[in-house]
């Protein structure tokens, strides 16, 4: 399966959304190549209880018989949840909750990444170039370039997380090789029982 997308392209969302380039619950017996360019992404969940999410060049929730190629190219990178009970997610470039018996390449190339939760009981997550939750018989390459990171939660009860070049609660049949270069990095945590976390090209 080959995919395609080159394209402007600006996510704004108050309720859910889903961009192209990704695939959810799917089944796939071959390999994948997903190949995207887009300028900058943006994700917003404001006010309650509302629910954001961005899918870019990404696989989620599937799986996968062959080898997965990866190649993602977008600008600035914003997740925002504002209010109270908000979730917004992102995911760029990215293998999510999924099984692949093959092996895994990424290439992301992305500007800045902002992700922030201000309110109460928010989350905002975003995953560039990461392997999360997922189960990889093979090898697992990947590389990732991006400009400043901020992650912040401000409030109460709020959670911030950005994922770079990370493999997280994962397993992998293989080796493991990862390159990751980014500019500045801010994490910060302001209130009560907040947590901003920021993990690059780490295994975890």
């Amino acid at each position: 399966m080959r995919i395609f997308i080159k394209q402007m392209f600006i996510a704004m969302a108050l309720a859910g959304f889903c961009a192209q380039g990704a695939l959810a619950e799917s089944t796939v017996g071959g390999d994948i190549d997903i190949n995207v360019e887009t300028e900058n992404v943006i994700s917003a969940s404001i006010g309650n209880e509302n629910t954001s999410e961005v899918a870019i060049g990404s696989i989620a929730d599937s799986e996968v018989g062959g080898d997965v190629t990866i190649d993602v190219q977008t600008g600035n990178v914003i997740s925002a949840a504002i209010g109270d009970n908000n979730t917004s997610e992102v995911n760029v470039g990215a293998v999510k909750g999924s099984n692949v018996e093959g092996d895994v390449s990424i290439n992301v190339e992305t500007g800045d990444i902002i992700s922030a939760a201000i309110g109460n009981e928010n989350t905002s997550e975003v995953n560039i170039g990461a392997i999360v939750d997922s189960e990889l018989g093979g090898d697992a390459t990947i590389d990732v370039q991006t400009g400043n990171v901020i992650s912040a939660a401000i409030g109460d009860n709020n959670t911030s997380e950005v994922n770079i070049g990370s493999i997280k609660e994962s397993e992998v049949g293989g080796d493991v090789a990862i390159n990751v270069q980014t500019g500045d990095v801010i994490s910060a945590a302001i209130g009560a029982d907040n947590t901003s976390k920021v993990s690059i090209g780490s295994v975890e």
